[in-house]
């Protein structure tokens, strides 16, 4: 039985529902706005459907090389779209291959079922309806789940590691079914086969959920504990700014107590004339007054005691420090996030000032709103000369720029913002754009 032109359509509909998929986790990390992106999707996913659809039905002997062609090149335009480590794209890719193959396994035991001397490449149109329908069906079932509880977690989960993961889990499952796929439908109807398909093909989709639920649950709680390591991690900066806060005051207020005594004791040396000893006495006095490193950046406490802490580890070593802070009053950015990427921007800066044993080593920040209604972090530090780079992309070193890059540029994008980087000669210069609150 020779497929025909609508099963052959049919057979390759679900390429749609699987677009879908795919990008629904991605909504806050287009490359691009959104109707842009709807067009430019729409565009190659009926490329791709009718690509498919036509080597179906005239190059059988060639379709699965196509396919396989197809998908890789899908995969390389679905992440140029996007805004995210290519771990995220190519996991939830992945997930979705592998999710939208076991309506593809269920109609090819139905069509078995129905035409149990024919084979795959004689694809029925019944097959392809029921592969169409379960495709929408499943579909459906998931999509608000990768709307709402996939997509959290590609907004706040930036381990590669954890990705690249779920990504191998994926892939594995997708060579399991692949392996399961039936070319000659005489093979279920030879003793127990059939069963035999049905149960593992039911088994695989079962522990695949499982799987899937629990990455969703470990990654969560990951991301949780994460938060709450740098909340702890900020409220123990707080913490130690205040106490030397309080050591500051509790001085001053001991000077204040001793000024009475100084004032009479000053007195009796000038009824004296005695200069030399007014000298002397002025000198150990001002000695002994309360002494404060700490300096008041602006009325954020938090970040008050992130730029107190990275500047007193930046003087300690000898690196020039300056930061011009005028941070408005409400920007609706959580200390936490704010924190994050001013304490990753710092860290480096300070780190790779330590690298460095030429020249003048200093950092130099700035924090204001521009005009466009965005809270702009620019950073400046020397740093030692020497780079590891991937393309445009800065990686670790030993010590110094490249650590926690990452992380300021994915908390800047979960934000709406931006982060660049950049270098020239013996500098490193970092850029940070987030979006204001608007008033």
């Amino acid at each position: 039985m020779q497929v025909n032109v609508w099963g052959s359509i049919f057979a390759h509909l679900f390429f749609f529902p699987a677009a879908v998929l795919c990008y629904l986790p991605m909504m806050d990390r287009l490359k691009r706005p959104m109707a842009m992106t709807r067009i430019s999707a729409a565009i190659v996913v009926t490329f791709g459907f009718l690509l498919a659809s036509v080597s179906f039905l005239f190059w059988k002997g060639g379709y699965r090389g196509i396919i396989a062609l197809l998908l890789i090149f899908m995969y390389v335009l679905y992440h140029r779209s996007l805004t995210v480590h290519f771990s995220k794209s190519l996991a939830v890719y992945l997930f979705v291959l592998v999710y939208m193959s076991f309506p593809g396994l269920a109609s090819v035991g139905y069509d078995a079922a129905l035409h149990p001397s024919s084979n795959l490449e004689s694809y029925s149109a019944q097959g392809a309806f029921v592969l169409t329908g379960l495709s929408f069906l499943l579909a459906a079932c998931v999509s608000h789940s990768m709307r709402h509880f996939l997509r959290k977690l590609i907004n706040t989960a930036d381990s590669s590691k954890i990705w690249f993961s779920g990504g191998a889990v994926s892939g594995y499952f997708l060579l399991l079914n692949m392996m399961m796929v039936v070319r000659y439908y005489e093979t279920l109807h030879v003793n127990r086969m059939k069963s035999v398909f049905w149960l593992l093909l039911g088994l695989h989709f079962i522990l695949f959920i499982i799987l899937c639920f629990l990455f969703t649950v470990l990654v969560t709680d990951l991301t949780e504990s994460a938060v709450a390591r740098e909340q702890l991690r900020i409220m123990e900066l707080q913490k130690e700014y205040y106490q030397s806060l309080q050591r500051h005051m509790d001085d001053t207020v001991r000077a204040r107590h001793d000024l009475r005594h100084t004032i009479h004791m000053l007195d009796m040396l000038a009824q004296r004339d005695d200069m030399e000893s007014i000298r002397s006495y002025l000198s150990s006095y001002s000695e002994s007054l309360p002494q404060t490193d700490l300096t008041d950046y602006c009325s954020n406490v938090a970040v008050n005691a992130i730029l107190n802490y990275y500047g007193q580890s930046a003087v300690k070593q000898q690196t020039e420090f300056k930061a011009d802070v005028e941070l408005p009053e409400s920007i609706g950015i959580s200390d936490v996030d704010l924190c994050t990427i001013l304490g990753n921007i710092l860290e480096n800066a300070v780190s790779a000032c330590s690298e460095s044993h030429m020249g003048k080593h200093f950092i130099h920040l700035s924090i204001k709103a521009d005009g466009d209604n965005q809270l702009v972090i620019s950073s400046v530090n020397s740093f030692f000369g020497q780079l590891n780079m991937e393309g445009e992309n800065y990686l670790p070193t030993h010590g110094g720029t490249g650590i926690g890059l990452v992380s300021i540029r994915t908390t800047a994008e979960r934000l709406g913002g931006s982060a660049e980087f950049n270098h020239s000669k013996m500098e490193f210069h970092t850029e940070v754009k987030l979006p204001l609150a608007k008033k």
